[in-house]
């Protein structure tokens, strides 16, 4: 951390668990095999470790574009409604490996079971359609942005390390 925040590693990392408990799905921006951009959205999950998992149909291109790739960047952002300023509003992004976990994997129904628990009876039909598949996304990297000169870039196990982003350290990973 830097001098310039106040806030303890420990504080921010807090303050984002809030922040990302508070959603129900994630934006996702994949690629396809061509390199053409895609963005959509799902509902999802947190797992273990700090897994994100979502339950999404073949049909749609964000699917294959994960399965293909392997690759996806979620995002949470705050309301337009409730934020002070369009251009700052407040953002968690992470970026993720993606892989599918099959129905007759053991934590295929442990995760499950919390989509049941989050989103209730319509799981059960989903459930039941043989083109929706589960994936878990695996975060390795990350950023949260709180507002203007206000960015962090999250390492380490389970995404804990928080590092404020400056000019003397734009490009790091």
């Amino acid at each position: 951390m830097t001098e310039s925040n106040p806030k303890t590693d420990d504080a921010l990392t807090a303050e984002i668990v809030a922040f990302r408990d508070n959603f129900r799905s994630a934006i996702l921006a994949t690629v396809d095999t061509a390199g053409n951009p895609e963005s959509s959205y799902a509902p999802c999950v947190i797992g273990d470790a700090g897994a994100f998992y979502v339950f999404v149909s073949l049909l749609a291109r964000h699917t294959g574009n994960m399965l293909n790739q392997g690759v996806v960047s979620l995002m949470f952002i705050e309301e337009e409604s409730s934020c002070s300023n369009l251009f700052a509003r407040r953002r968690l992004v992470y970026q993720c490996s993606a892989e599918a976990i099959t129905r007759d994997a053991e934590s295929w129904s442990v995760v499950m079971t919390q989509f049941d628990e989050r989103f209730g009876k319509f799981m059960q039909t989903l459930k039941a359609l043989p083109d929706f598949q589960l994936l878990r996304l695996t975060p390795h990297s990350g950023s949260y942005v709180t507002g203007f000169g206000k960015a962090y870039r999250l390492a380490g196990d389970e995404l804990r390390q928080v590092q404020a982003i400056g000019p003397d350290n734009l490009d790091e990973k």
